[in-house]
């Protein structure tokens, strides 16, 4: 049985229909309202409206086209500007000003009209998912400059990533390992700009690609990033060099984190890695190019250095590895470093441990690897886990991997891979299926994890996920949480604010009320697949209440109903308040 649903606010269709009827002098206005009306989610009782889509106040882009893309056209007599606008009367009623400028000058003062009539489980649509083949029509909007206060560094506590002016900072990141040396600097770019639309703020990278790169190590231009041959470091290509140059910049003007490995090992010191040619080097040489590389990019400030690579080095091959990272800190203290360690195990706590400053979990039991971590002084990130149409997975186990992690103490944050993206089509014998959306790397930008991720990833920056405790000693939820990649990962933020829990297999959930602050909690079903909400309304924080999934892949979400937040996957939760559109 589901909850009782108390008040909720909406548009009421019959105010667009005035307003599009009103607005009869231009044919595409009726068209953007109601996408409007559909885009947004208002609430009453902040009095903000969150989540207008990027179409509607983007300068000079043509609304001719289908809700959520936006293009510019090659001719355009009239052009529509759409200007913010908005405040909503705290007593259900909303007045929101557009002021429309196109050939005719004609202004409008639209006044929209909230019902608030008592709803069950109202389904909140959010914006829909970018289609295939518009990644670079969004690609001038995203390069518009970084909101990041570079560089990152460890917070306070240890526990997250900090901006400089102190905001928390959360990985979403995707595996893009050779997209700087195997695609174009044009495809590159397309690729950022689609990963930063669909939520994604970090990028995995080998800098220096070999097995699943073309011609590797040569780029795509075919520049070697070394002149004397593989075996000698010590004399660096200025030209391969400029355009990884080009493109960390390219990131950081998105606010996107390089999560970077200056010498990838590969698996058993085998081909897919750097390992033996490393150990036909001196360590003085692998110093002398960790120093070269860490000087170079040590202004930058959105790069998180990796080391190992699928494996775990000794003798020679761990100290010529050790000087690449301590040639790095040499020049660059400040420098954050992180590890790929061997499936199944923690790298950081099982490997590597006095290398790093952020612990990275690697596959296997994402339920029992992400508590072993959580147990640790050092924060740690979910570095890899089973990809997107590999082994079998799942849309479930794509999603299990980030929750497990993000509501079990992996406060750095989740990175995601989807075959053939991951490889950028050298690797297909890696993937499950060929088929749409896996036919090509172009297309898989838009698969099912994709979509997914980059919402699951908006859900957690809209609430303070940087204080969320793990329900590990099961005081919040008393149901069932299930083991291995179907547990039913679950947090509180430290003060009550929200509770979070999700239920991979559409399993009911049962809250203790009290666990939450306030005298009322406001409830919401999100679908981890497209961040679709399902509005709960409010319940009295007493007693404990089961709620029932709509279906599976939802996260419950409950907030202390007197913090008025907005709704869930809406907004970035900052240190002092959740800001629009951020």
């Amino acid at each position: 049985m589901r909850p009782d649903a108390s008040e909720s606010s909406q548009i009421s269709s019959s105010t667009i229909g005035r307003a599009a009827r009103a607005a009869g002098s231009h044919p595409h206005l009726a068209s953007v309202l109601q996408q409007g009306r559909k885009s947004a989610n208002i609430s009453a009782r902040s009095g903000v409206i969150w989540g207008i889509p990027d179409y509607i106040i983007l300068d000079n882009f043509n609304v001719d086209q289908s809700p959520g893309i936006a293009k510019r056209p090659a001719e355009r007599d009239s052009r529509l500007k759409a200007f913010s606008f908005m405040r909503i009367h705290q007593h259900s009623q909303a007045f929101l000003k557009i002021i429309l400028h196109h050939s005719n000058a004609l202004v409008f003062l639209i006044s929209l009209s909230f019902s608030a009539a008592a709803q069950e489980a109202e389904i909140v649509k959010p914006r829909g998912a970018l289609a295939a083949g518009t990644v670079a029509a969004v690609a001038t909007a995203n390069a518009a400059g970084s909101s990041v206060a570079w560089p990152l560094h460890l917070s306070t506590q240890g526990k997250y990533l900090e901006q400089q002016n102190g905001e928390p900072f959360l990985l979403v990141a995707d595996a893009g390992w050779e997209f700087m040396t195997q695609l174009t600097e044009e495809e590159a770019v397309a690729y950022l700009d689609d990963r930063k639309t669909k939520g994604f703020n970090a990028v995995e990278i080998r800098v220096i690609g070999r097995k699943f790169q073309t011609n590797a190590p040569n780029n795509f231009y075919n520049e070697p990033p070394f002149t004397s041959g593989l075996k000698d470091w010590s004399v660096r290509n200025e030209a391969y060099w400029t355009r990884i140059d080009l493109l960390l910049k390219a990131m950081r003007d998105r606010g996107m984190v390089a999560v970077m490995f200056p010498a990838y090992l590969g698996g058993g010191c085998s081909d897919e890695g750097w390992c033996q040619e490393m150990l036909a080097q001196t360590d003085a040489t692998m110093r002398d190019y960790g120093t070269w590389i860490g000087n170079r990019y040590k202004d930058y400030g959105n790069i998180i250095w990796m080391t190992g690579g699928d494996t775990v080095v000794t003798g020679h091959a761990a100290s010529r590895n050790k000087s690449v990272l301590a040639g790095i800190r040499s020049v660059d203290p400040e420098a954050l470093f992180s590890v790929e360690p061997i499936r199944g195990t923690i790298g950081g706590i099982d490997s590597y441990h006095d290398l790093v400053d952020i612990n990275a979990v690697y596959a296997g039991d994402p339920a029992t690897l992400t508590q072993m971590a959580y147990r640790s002084a050092r924060p740690f990130m979910y570095q890899e886990g089973i990809y997107e149409n590999e082994h079998g997975s799942t849309l479930v186990d794509i999603e299990a991997q980030a929750l497990i992690n993000y509501l079990g103490g992996g406060l750095i944050g989740h990175t995601f891979g989807s075959c053939p993206l991951w490889s950028f089509g050298t690797a297909r014998s890696y993937c499950n299926t060929a088929n749409p959306p896996f036919d090509s790397w172009r297309n898989n930008l838009n698969s099912p994890g994709s979509i997914a991720l980059g919402k699951i990833g908006q859900l957690m920056r809209s609430r303070r996920w940087w204080k969320m405790v793990p329900d590990y000693a099961n005081t919040v939820i008393t149901s069932a949480k299930n083991s291995g990649i179907r547990y039913r990962a679950a947090a509180r933020e430290e003060t009550g604010e929200t509770v979070m829990a999700w239920s991979p297999d559409g399993s009911r959930i049962a809250v203790k009320m009290g666990q939450i602050s306030g005298t009322l909690a406001r409830g919401w079903w999100f679908n981890a697949d497209d961040g679709t909400l399902t509005d709960l309304g409010t319940f009295p924080t007493n007693g404990t209440r089961t709620f029932r999934p709509p279906q599976a892949r939802q996260v419950l979400v409950l907030d202390d109903a007197d913090r008025s937040l907005p709704p869930p996957g809406a907004g970035v939760y900052t240190g002092a308040a959740t800001l629009l559109g951020r």
